[in-house]
């Protein structure tokens, strides 16, 4: 199933590592509405959870995780110190 440019952007951010409160904020949307498009897309994509999700999504589509990596579309990257969210992100990269 093809994913929304809406739902490709929230998997991106959960890519980034962001919490659903903070995609909320980014997105000015409510955390729950983050949550709702997290279950569409752990459905479309047969996912076991958000980080699967991701995964198996921009393992398929590397392009597109260029594509959003480059778009500066309201968010910024977290980038912390030793922080698993940024090993991940970087992982989902290579």
């Amino acid at each position: 199933m093809k994913l929304s440019p809406k739902e490709l952007i929230v998997l991106r951010l959960v890519a980034e590592g962001m919490s659903d409160k903070e995609i909320g904020t980014k997105l000015g949307i409510s955390e729950r509405t983050v949550q709702t498009y997290l279950t569409r897309i752990m459905l479309k994509l047969q996912a076991k959870n958000r980080v699967n999700a991701a995964v198996l999504f921009f393992m398929s589509n590397p392009d597109l995780y260029k594509t959003y990596s480059n778009n500066k579309e309201g968010y910024e990257k977290n980038y912390y110190p030793l922080d698993s969210r940024r090993i991940l992100s970087e992982c989902v990269r290579n």
